[in-house]
């Protein structure tokens, strides 16, 4: 080989050498992807959501007008406010339920909860999924109001909103009535709270009568054992001790009614009974005054009341008296006994 070929060899050669060491010297990222193999790769990931029990934070007892209740009255509708919280929210509740009930021994304890009836309790269960309020014991007096709502189902905590009518005998009390609210989830989670609310229940009386007062012809100057009318049917229903009472309008046409037992002119006097004894009659005032004629009523235990058939009235006449036909009324009261 002449010196110039191997002088242009080794040219060539370091020329190479060079290349190779600008090349070695470029970013790595300023190269074209295709040149790399694969820098990253993935894998799944995944979890499953655990269940989280709701909890009752608060359970008030109201009346329509969002007033604290301290006492209910049969045949009032009060509104049983219980606000739950659930991190998995409310959907996952299936029921809430309310028991507002009698607590004989007014001793808090749960294992004192009566069966539902028309006296001691009434249940109220809140069907989240079917969106239904149902009452028991049913039919009766007692009712879960139209108004009764659910929260919203996508929230996590809400009020559910039990509207409840009082049934007629639920029984009367100073302080024995609570509140007990259980709900629970679509996983078995659950949440209990007796709430000793220590709720009054007032006075129910209703009375009514279901025939009249006939004494027919009767002449003046007659006698309580000439005009007997008898076998009269007075039904009461009431939630505790009760007294029978009776009262008549001051004039039955031109007639004047007298409660001195001692008629005159164109006057009358009435005396009654609850059973068929004289002896044990009441005089009848006006209704500016009642009378009792029993006193001796309980708690009715049927929605029906107690039908007292025995009720006895008897008319006495003064003299003289005008010809003629006389109308009046006899009225029949119940009030709250001892």
């Amino acid at each position: 080989m002449t010196k110039a070929a191997t002088i242009e060899n080794h040219r060539f050669l370091c020329l190479i050498v060079l290349a190779a060491m600008l090349i070695a010297m470029i970013p790595v990222a300023l190269l074209p992807s295709g040149l790399l193999a694969a820098n990253t790769d993935n894998m799944d990931g995944s979890f499953t959501l655990g269940n989280s029990a709701p909890t009752i934070d608060s359970v008030v007892v109201t009346d329509n007008g969002d007033v604290i209740a301290t006492s209910l009255t049969p045949q009032m509708e009060y509104i049983i406010k219980v606000q739950v919280t659930d991190a998995n929210t409310l959907a996952d509740l299936t029921t809430c339920n309310v028991t507002l009930f009698y607590d004989a021994d007014n001793d808090n304890d749960a294992g004192d909860i009566p069966s539902e009836n028309t006296t001691h309790a009434a249940r109220v269960v809140c069907n989240q999924d079917a969106d239904t309020f149902t009452l028991t014991p049913e039919p009766t007096t007692w009712n879960a109001g139209s108004a009764s709502d659910a929260p919203t189902a996508t929230d996590n905590q809400g009020v559910f909103l039990f509207h409840i009518l009082i049934g007629k005998i639920a029984i009367q009390s100073s302080s024995n009535w609570d509140v007990y609210v259980s709900v629970r989830d679509d996983e078995g989670g659950q949440d209990d709270e007796y709430s000793a609310k220590d709720l009054g229940m007032n006075f129910y009386g209703e009375v009514s009568t279901s025939a009249s007062v006939d004494f027919g012809s009767v002449t003046a100057g007659s006698t309580y054992a000439a005009n007997e009318q008898g076998s009269k049917s007075v039904t009461y229903i009431t939630n505790g001790a009760y007294d029978e009472q009776v009262a008549a309008s001051a004039t039955w046409g031109g007639a004047t009614l007298d409660d001195t037992d001692n008629p005159g002119a164109n006057e009358f006097c009435l005396q009654a009974n609850d059973i068929d004894d004289i002896g044990t009659a009441q005089q009848v005032s006006d209704t500016s005054s009642y009378v009792t004629i029993d006193d001796s009523g309980t708690h009715t235990q049927s929605e029906t009341g107690d039908t007292v058939g025995t009720n006895t009235i008897w008319l006495r006449l003064g003299t003289p008296f005008t010809s003629g036909t006389y109308d009046g009324t006899i009225y029949f009261k119940v009030i709250n006994g001892t």
